[in-house]
């Protein structure tokens, strides 16, 4: 698994809860811009909802447009530590996603180093980022 991937790892992770089931969308777009400011929150199930509230903003709902190295994705990376240890409540897992992240990804945690590792990789990129390149890119899948 490449660095790159370990964006997808935190996507699973998030979508593992059930927000939409937990929270309408007004309510999750608060809780994700709440978060901001006070995470972590006393509820995991806010905390979980938050998660899954960002992960929502960063990749639907206009993120996408964001240079990587924003703080919002700095959040995100935060919220994916702090949580991926912990199982997502019965009545709010999505099954699909709690199966992947058991069968695929939570082994990562197990192999401390492997994770490690693949969280540096990532982290290089977000250090290396080229802001420029990115409006390029932008542009370029605009036009297209």
């Amino acid at each position: 698994m490449k660095g790159s991937e370990y964006g997808y790892v935190r996507d699973v992770c998030a979508l593992r809860f059930k927000g939409y089931d937990y929270k309408e969308d007004k309510d999750l777009a608060e809780s994700s811009a709440r978060a901001e400011k006070e995470f972590p929150f006393e509820s995991n199930n806010d905390n979980f909802a938050a998660f899954f509230a960002l992960q929502r903003r960063l990749y639907k709902w206009g993120g996408e447009m964001l240079p990587r190295n924003d703080p919002l994705f700095q959040l995100f990376d935060r919220m994916f530590l702090y949580l991926a240890p912990l199982d997502v409540p019965a009545e709010f897992a999505s099954p699909e996603h709690v199966k992947k992240w058991q069968e695929e990804y939570q082994p990562l945690f197990e192999d401390k180093k492997r994770f490690q590792a693949l969280h540096d990789e990532y982290q290089l990129m977000v250090d290396t980022f080229d802001e420029e390149e990115h409006w390029r890119y932008l542009a370029s899948k605009i036009r297209t």
